[in-house]
């Protein structure tokens, strides 16, 4: 199974690559020390792996977004929120976890980011892993809208959701994006 993005209390070796999901782009954290890493190159028994951050405590900054759903609102029971600026770009992880139990089902999800993206006339792809219950996880699809013109419309959205009532679902979430 393909793995965007990892999260142990190790770094990444050489035996992490393409046969255990691994491709060039996945990123890898280091939950201990905070440091981030990026695959630069997945090949058998030989990948490798670059830090994006030094680990620093400094460096990762936290983020309350406003989250949108439609139609109903769940109850968010985790939400963890983390980034870090690296020259213009911006590197994000988020893991929320919510019940729905507003009697419907829901079908979008909109996500405000820590900073605003540039207008790139384009919309951007990130990591999106989701499970439901115990469930094992499976990809939904979520961009960040950096065509709209509007500085407040350049959030995170849902491209495809399926929320169904009385159930809890796990979201994590990575990407990156320019700033001006």
């Amino acid at each position: 199974m393909f793995k965007p993005v990892y999260i142990s209390k190790t770094n990444p070796s050489v035996n992490d690559d393409c046969l255990r999901g691994y491709i060039a782009g996945s990123f890898w954290l280091n939950s201990l020390t905070n440091t981030l890493y990026q695959c630069k190159d997945a090949a058998r028994g030989a990948a490798s792996w670059i830090i994006i951050s030094s680990g620093q405590s400094s460096e990762w900054n936290t983020w309350t977004p406003s989250l949108t759903w439609g139609p109903g609102i769940p109850t968010v029971s985790k939400a963890k929120y983390r980034y870090i600026t690296i020259g213009k770009a911006v590197y994000f992880i988020i893991n929320l976890s919510a019940l729905n139990e507003t009697g419907g089902g829901l079908n979008s999800l909109e996500i405000t980011l820590p900073i605003t993206p540039k207008d790139t006339d384009m919309k951007i792809p990130v990591n999106c892993e989701v499970a439901v219950g115990t469930g094992s996880p499976s990809k939904n699809y979520m961009y960040i809208d950096a065509e709209n013109d509007l500085e407040a419309s350049r959030t995170l959205k849902t491209w495809i959701m399926s929320f169904p009532n009385s159930e809890t679902w796990h979201y994590f979430i990575t990407g990156f994006y320019e700033i001006s």
